[in-house]
């Protein structure tokens, strides 16, 4: 005898009416905010964002940043063309200037080849620099021409072939998050902060319905319409049950920065984005604060860990608890800035990289190191 399975079909929830239905988005860094932000431009009314942060934007959110990197530089057609139309979209007034259009200096690796191919097809502004002399001369003059207390501003880029792509810079990360904030909370989304969610609602009693709804560590209860989880790293260990962590894994990627007099920051504040695909390094420009930002972009860093809610959150009983990999921040180890901290073997790397782009700041001491998840 045998026997065949019967296909159940997925649960259907109602269908949506921009005028009615209730949406709940988990999450109020850039991707909750930025789907609040759209929904609402499509015309949605009854919004509520909740986020485990008691201050907005949550410190350790990857949002929540001095700066971040804006480009179309990617090996990936897709995102050149999501980039270029997220770049013609920070021009925008309402970002109240927080995009600083300092051009992207791409250096090494395939990768590099395919993002100009890419870069190109879209009609960027793009210039293939050869060699060292040539990508030497990206850089601003002041760094071109060091003095006697500053014999040694630039790189020597031996060896080296890349591009620059003036379509691009950089954002302050923190400051268009407020904006966004302020935006989606002026168009009437209800956004409560200090909000965990610790099990999501499910519209039939034993589990095989569709998302309803979220519970939060206070007890208070959230229905809705539709659920939207934009809890970016915290995904699988907030909630286990769903088994997220077979799928995906939270790694951090260590940063750190460099504090400038305002006379070094003058020096650099035009240089461009740097990215060196082969070494994993990144460098952005001075900001207002004179402050520098490195980072290594590599494998990254676990954290595993047991989540506390596991029981709570799991969507089975019958899920053994197990490690997954969960942010290491400042708000989860807040005690003399411990969740900041990042390997000596990584800050070693970066010092490394960065003597070869610019050997005098290598030598300056840290001014502050974080783990971006």
């Amino acid at each position: 005898m045998s026997f065949q399975s019967a296909t159940v079909p997925a649960p259907t929830p109602p269908p949506l009416d921009p005028a009615t239905s209730k949406i709940l988005i988990i999450g109020a860094g850039a991707f909750g905010l930025s789907t609040a932000y759209h929904l609402q431009e499509d015309g949605f009314k009854d919004i509520t964002v909740l986020d485990k942060a008691v201050e907005l934007p949550a410190l350790d959110a990857a949002s929540s940043d001095i700066n971040k990197v804006v480009r179309s530089t990617y090996a990936d057609s897709f995102y050149t063309r999501l980039a270029r139309d997220a770049i013609a979209r920070w021009k925008d007034p309402m970002w109240e200037g927080c995009y600083h259009e300092s051009g992207i200096l791409c250096i090494g690796s395939a990768c590099a080849d395919k993002s100009y191919e890419n870069d190109v097809a879209e009609g960027a502004r793009v210039s293939l620099l050869p060699n060292a002399e040539t990508i030497r001369s990206a850089f601003p003059a002041a760094l071109q021409t060091p003095g006697p207390e500053h014999p040694r501003l630039l790189g020597d880029f031996a060896n080296c072939t890349g591009y620059i792509n003036l379509d691009g810079g950089w954002v302050e990360a923190t400051r268009s998050m407020k904006i966004l904030l302020d935006i989606v909370i002026t168009r009437g989304a209800k956004v409560e902060s200090g909000k965990e969610v610790l099990t999501l609602l499910n519209s039939s009693a034993n589990r095989s319905g569709y998302t309803c709804g979220a519970v939060c560590a206070d007890g208070s209860m959230h229905t809705a319409d539709r659920v939207i989880l934009a809890t970016g790293s915290w995904t699988a260990s907030s909630f286990p049950g769903l088994e997220l962590d077979q799928r995906c894994l939270a790694s951090g990627q260590s940063l750190a920065t460099l504090q400038l007099t305002p006379e070094e920051s003058e020096r650099y504040r035009e240089s461009p984005v740097f990215l060196h695909f082969s070494a994993g390094l990144y460098v952005l420009p001075p900001n207002i604060d004179h402050t520098i930002k490195i980072g290594l972009h590599a494998a990254g860093h676990t954290h595993m860990v047991t989540p506390s809610a596991f029981e709570l959150a799991s969507a089975n009983a019958a899920v053994v608890p197990r490690k997954i990999s969960t942010p290491r921040t400042i708000l989860s180890h807040p005690e003399g800035s411990d969740g900041l901290r990042v390997p000596r073997s990584a800050l070693r790397v970066i010092r490394d990289r960065l003597k070869a782009v610019y050997p005098d700041l290598a030598e300056k001491p840290w001014a502050g190191t974080r783990m971006c998840w």
